[in-house]
């Protein structure tokens, strides 16, 4: 008995789950940032970086391209940890809020009278989506078999 032809439908997990997990994981970052809007960064050129350009330019260019920030003659070390500071409580009240969305996306029958913590919940977030991959695998060889048949 011959076996049928593949069908253009064939359920090829492996291509297309890579094909798709950059996009899915682009568009995570783009949702994650517009909600979190304080998880953006400032692109600022790494010090290596700015070294090539400096020696791949020529004495009056490099002057130009490099803006140096004014150094203060006394350092204030409360001053700057109080700076830091502020700048770290946003970006931790979006990494909390995150991980609360999180918690409620992923089911859990756990004890839910305590909270789970960082560690735990990125745990079992993985293994959901390790879980929910297996299940899409097995699906798609069910549905390869029913196809040949």
């Amino acid at each position: 008995m011959a076996q049928a032809p593949a069908h253009s439908s064939h359920c090829d997990l492996s291509s297309s789950f890579s094909l798709h997990r950059i996009t899915s994981l682009e568009m995570t970052a783009r949702i994650s940032l517009s909600l979190y809007p304080s998880l953006r960064r400032n692109r600022t050129t790494h010090k290596f970086h700015r070294n090539e350009q400096q020696r791949n330019s020529s004495p009056d260019e490099s002057n130009e391209q490099i803006q140096h920030r004014p150094v203060s003659s006394t350092v204030n070390p409360e001053g700057s940890r109080l700076t830091v500071n502020a700048r770290e409580r946003p970006r931790m009240r979006a990494l909390n809020a995150a991980l609360e969305d999180l918690r409620a996306a992923i089911p859990f029958r756990g004890n839910h009278s305590k909270k789970l913590s960082k560690i735990p919940t990125l745990l079992l977030a993985k293994n959901y989506i390790l879980m929910q991959a297996h299940a899409l695998e097995q699906m798609c060889e069910i549905i390869e078999q029913r196809n040949l048949e």
